[in-house]
């Protein structure tokens, strides 16, 4: 779970506690002369921006299945 604090309609900061968010709340509230909201997320480890990964573009350019498969170090020396 992760709690975000809203300013404005904008994500200002991100915290892993709820305590810790609502003590930093109050703390840019006094900085920012206004109230600072703190929303509960889900988190979402996995989300995705899509874009490939670094492994899909290995794969696209090199076409192998590991990332040692073609390389040659000692070959070049």
């Amino acid at each position: 779970m992760r709690y975000d604090l809203i300013w404005n309609n904008e994500i200002i900061d991100s915290f892993e506690s709820r305590v810790e968010a609502q003590e930093m709340a109050n703390e840019y509230a006094m900085a920012y002369n206004g109230s600072v909201a703190v929303v509960e997320v889900e988190d979402d480890l996995y989300e995705d921006d899509g874009q490939p990964s670094s492994y899909e573009e290995y794969q696209d350019l090199y076409g192998g299945d590991d990332a040692f498969e073609t390389c040659s170090y000692c070959e070049d020396w």
